[in-house]
């Protein structure tokens, strides 16, 4: 338990550190490097248009450390898909909750090209070339999450639109400074995915 608390808090403190602005790396903010879309609104999508075994929707319930974790439950039809093109989330897309607990988002993989963002979400497309994982690390820091939760509007629920989304002002690297930080992280990340594993067992 000591060795896993250790580690994450290493992960923590080397993520804050890796994502601290160093000489060189460009200020933008997030639509100059990429488009913003919320999800479809209530009034596109229904209850009855759920089924199962069809093509998963992504909410932030589905969207779990980084990844996305589909239900079989939570899916729609081929043709309702075909009228909901435009909210169909390509490889390397990253999704936001857009209500709820803000900062929650997960990358979408090759696997889960095609799934629907949910009315709860929002996704982010990139229209320059960047490492996406090392925009995922830097969404998740405390940076943008104190981004994010001190201008999401709502009393009871936080909510965000595709406006606050956009405006987020990030500091990025260069390319090859980010994948430097990716691999760096990645090591990091898979020793405490291990140190819980076996904690749990």
């Amino acid at each position: 338990e000591k060795a896993l608390n250790e580690a994450k808090a290493l992960f923590q403190a080397s993520l804050k550190e890796m994502l601290e602005p160093k000489e060189g790396w460009e200020e933008k903010k997030l639509k100059d490097i990429a488009q913003v879309r919320i999800g479809p609104f209530g009034s596109l999508l229904h209850k009855n248009d759920y089924i199962s075994g069809g093509i998963p929707l992504v909410n932030p319930i589905h969207m779990i450390d980084g990844k996305i974790v589909a239900n079989n439950d939570y899916t729609i039809s081929d043709e309702k898909a075909k009228e909901l093109s435009n909210y169909l989330l390509k490889a390397f897309d990253i999704v936001f909750a857009r209500r709820g607990e803000v900062g929650r988002c997960a990358i979408v993989s090759k696997d889960e090209a095609g799934f629907l963002c949910g009315t709860g979400s929002l996704f982010v497309r990139f229209k320059v070339n960047v490492d996406c994982f090392f925009m995922l690390f830097l969404f998740q820091s405390e940076k943008c999450r104190n981004y994010l939760e001190h201008n999401a509007s709502g009393a009871t629920m936080l909510n965000l639109d595709a406006g606050i989304i956009e405006n987020m002002p990030l500091f990025i690297p260069t390319l090859s400074a980010q994948q430097s930080i990716v691999s760096t992280l990645d090591a990091l990340k898979s020793k405490v995915d291990r140190l819980q594993e076996n904690y749990n067992k």
